[in-house]
C-alpha cells in the first residue's frame, strides 16, 4: 500500500458523500416546490404528471432523488421533467449548481487518481534502483 493511498480513499469517499448530499438537497427542494404548488392549487406539477402525488413519501423521495442525480450527471433521461414555469426556473438554477459540483468532483477524482499513479511510479522507481 502506498503512503497516500488511505488518504486518497478517504478523499474519494468524501466526494461520494458530497455528491449524494447535493443530490439529496436538490431532490428534496424539487419535491418541496411541487408540494407547495399543490397547496397553492396548482395541479399540473411533476408529482401529478408522474401519478405519485398521493403515494407515500418514500416513493416521492426516490423519484426526486432520481431526478436530481440524472440531472446532476447530465444524463437527463427526460422521464421526470419540471412541468410548471416555477419548477423549470428552479430546475435551471439547480442544474447549473449541481453540474458545477459534479464537474468539481470529476476533476478531484482525476487529481486523486493521478497522485496515486505518481506515487506508484515513484515507489517502483525506488525499488528498481
Amino acid at each position: 500500500m502506498f503512503r497516500n493511498e488511505p488518504q486518497a480513499i478517504i478523499q474519494l469517499i468524501k466526494l461520494v458523500f458530497l455528491l449524494l448530499y447535493v443530490a439529496n438537497m436538490c431532490g428534496c427542494f424539487f419535491h418541496y416546490i411541487a408540494i407547495e404548488e399543490q397547496k397553492m392549487g396548482i395541479r399540473d406539477n411533476w408529482l401529478v404528471i408522474q401519478r405519485i402525488a398521493d403515494d407515500v413519501w418514500t416513493i416521492r423521495y426516490i423519484y426526486s432523488l432520481y431526478w436530481a442525480i440524472v440531472t446532476m450527471i447530465t444524463v437527463g433521461y427526460g422521464d421526470i421533467v419540471p412541468a410548471t414555469i416555477f419548477e423549470k426556473s428552479i430546475a435551471i438554477i439547480m442544474l447549473i449548481f449541481s453540474c458545477g459540483v459534479f464537474s468539481y468532483t470529476v476533476n478531484a477524482v482525476g487529481s486523486i487518481l493521478k497522485q496515486i499513479s505518481q506515487d506508484e511510479k515513484e515507489f517502483n522507481s525506488r525499488i528498481s534502483s
